[in-house]
């Protein structure tokens, strides 16, 4: 576990690093931190930037299919 520490200037951005906001994230999605990390503490302070890699989810297989 670790303590993230946001700002007014973290920039949230998504995979195409299209801004997002933070109720986007969610519980168990895959992110990239960029800031400083005090080892000691395991904490990440002076974040600029937090970009979320999580996929968009991916249709259900049972969908139905349509046919030209």
């Amino acid at each position: 576990t670790q303590t993230v520490t946001l700002s007014a200037s973290t920039k949230l951005v998504d995979q195409r690093e299209q801004t997002i906001v933070f109720s986007d994230l969610t519980v168990d999605n895959r992110i990239r931190v960029k800031g400083l990390w005090d080892k000691k503490n395991n904490t990440i302070t002076e974040v600029v930037q937090v970009k979320n890699f999580s996929l968009p989810i991916k249709p259900s297989d049972l969908s139905p299919t349509t046919t030209p």
